[in-house]
């Protein structure tokens, strides 16, 4: 069997979690004998606001262009060591991290040698959030 994601993982948790608090609250008589279920009901979303409060903003890498090597790679002549075309229009926000992230392109194909990426951080209205690992080529 498949082990659970990264963030399986932490959900389940964070389920387990709240399922424990929730009994306890539940026998310690909170809720009212027998249980109101519209005040457990708001105890569990109380539980998991709070959760999703303390997690960590999700990181989204924004690909800008594809980059193969140029003749200054090869040549100290020259100084262009990589080159590549963008294929649609591209803004990057003022103060974002922007990254050349290194790829081995395969034998004999036309694969990049590398990618520009920008960096975002758990706002998902910036332009292509596509994905929280590096872009592949």
């Amino acid at each position: 069997m498949s082990q659970p994601s990264p963030t399986q993982a932490v959900n389940g948790r964070a389920v387990a979690r709240a399922q424990e608090e929730i009994a306890r609250r539940t026998a310690e008589g909170e809720f009212g004998q027998p249980p109101n279920t519209e005040l457990r009901d708001r105890a569990w979303m109380e539980i998991f606001e709070q959760e999703l409060s303390n997690r960590q903003p999700r990181t989204y890498y924004h690909k800008v262009t594809a980059l193969w090597h140029d003749k200054g790679f090869y040549s100290e002549a020259n100084k262009v060591i990589f080159s590549g075309h963008t294929q649609e229009q591209v803004t990057i926000p003022k103060g974002v991290k922007v990254l050349v992230m290194k790829n081995t392109p395969q034998e004999g194909t036309r694969q990049p040698n590398a990618n520009i990426v920008y960096v975002t951080l758990g706002d998902e209205n910036m332009p292509d959030p596509t994905e929280s690992k590096p872009p592949e080529a």
